[in-house]
């Protein structure tokens, strides 16, 4: 009798842990769903955007400085850029790749709208999303780093420079470091997502990049 008991104690326990795994993996399920309904929702909206250029202004601006000393040939290497992040290469989750996917997409089929102005409206729009906190600031920081290097290398000034083959009005290196992110931008998500998640390195490389070129191949 007291065998029968364990025997009814565990088939009880392990469909109780069973119905917790269903219930946990149908919570996910619904989540996923409902964070991509409210993306879907969200690129609806982004055609009907309108530009605030009070808001384009650069936060981090070490990364401004870095990169200006590369422009200048004082700096000729990605050592000790001041700009690194320590979660870079760590693991990105299911949600953060549904919110680059939709953002990276929104930019490429929006074409009269300023990406900038995505960017911000992007920001905005996500603050209520439940996702880990630590994912949710490095996603923010990710955007807002993006937002900048659009802002430097004058992205969206015009039509014509934003979408168009006309770097005449920037310089070698910003021209340089204009295409290496419009690159970014027309990429498959794969290579969007290693940018993201590798932000501060890539902006690096891109940027010494371009400055060995106007310094030696002009």
């Amino acid at each position: 009798m007291i065998k029968n008991f364990y025997y009814l104690f565990a088939s009880i326990t392990l469909g109780i842990a069973l119905t917790f795994t269903a219930c946990s993996k149908n919570e996910e399920i619904n989540q996923q769903e409902t964070l991509e309904a409210r993306l879907s929702s969200i690129e609806k909206l982004v055609s009907n955007i309108e530009s605030n250029k009070s808001l384009h202004k650069i936060k981090n601006k070490k990364m401004i400085d870095w990169l200006n000393k590369v422009k200048s040939g004082e700096i000729k290497n990605t050592d000790n850029n001041s700009f690194s992040r320590d979660e870079e290469n760590s693991e990105i989750t299911e949600e953060e790749q549904l919110i680059y996917e939709s953002y990276f997409n929104s930019i490429n089929t929006n074409e009269n709208v300023n990406p900038i102005d995505i960017n911000i409206f992007y920001l905005d729009m996500i603050e209520d999303i439940v996702i880990d906190q630590s994912k949710m600031d490095r996603l923010t920081s990710t955007l807002i780093t993006h937002r900048d290097l659009m802002i430097y290398f004058d992205f969206g000034t015009t039509n014509e420079s934003n979408r168009g083959n006309n770097c005449g009005h920037r310089d070698c290196f910003d021209c340089c470091m204009y295409y290496k992110l419009k690159e970014i931008e027309d990429a498959n998500l794969v290579d969007q997502v290693v940018f993201v998640l590798t932000i501060a390195e890539s902006t690096a490389q891109m940027a010494v990049s371009c400055g060995w070129d106007c310094m030696f191949n002009q």
